[in-house]
């Protein structure tokens, strides 16, 4: 991990647009967090996200992500996870780490591109650098769109 974190995935029987505020609004008031960070990707608007809602709960130095979806989307992350989990146990993680906590300063990560990006350009596309993400990233988009090959700093 590039950071401190903790990945939960929460399967809602009940999975009404109610019921997911009023997990967020329990998380909130329970948990205090520094920051709450909200994603509702119901809509597969992200489609390298899973199809539900995510939360980014900031809390002392720790970072936890909470999905919550239904019964089905459910058993896919579960599948998919356990698919990451085979095809990432044999990588350089020195390399993968140091590669993902530099891109994790772009204000793009999470917005133009995920860790999910940089796990196919590592295993696919023998990518092992920032630099060399960017020039894949921008090559695998296919757009106008430009990603800045400039590292961010703290």
């Amino acid at each position: 991990m590039a950071w401190r974190d903790y990945d939960l995935v929460i399967e809602l029987n009940d999975y009404t647009t109610e019921n997911v505020y009023k997990l967020v609004e329990e998380i909130g008031v329970k948990l205090n967090p520094d920051k709450l960070r909200m994603l509702n990707n119901l809509n597969r608007i992200e489609t390298n996200r899973p199809q539900g809602v995510w939360l980014g709960v900031y809390i002392e130095g720790w970072k936890i992500d909470i999905w919550m979806m239904n019964f089905e989307n459910f058993e896919n992350e579960m599948q998919n996870s356990k698919k990451w989990k085979e095809r990432l146990k044999d990588v350089d993680r020195e390399t993968l780490i140091s590669i993902k906590s530099e891109l994790s300063k772009d204000p793009d990560y999470h917005v133009k591109f995920s860790s999910v990006d940089l796990y196919e350009a590592y295993l696919e596309k023998d990518v092992r650098s920032v630099e060399e993400f960017y020039v894949k990233m921008k090559e695998l988009r296919n757009t106008e769109e430009d990603v800045e090959i400039e590292k961010f700093r703290n």
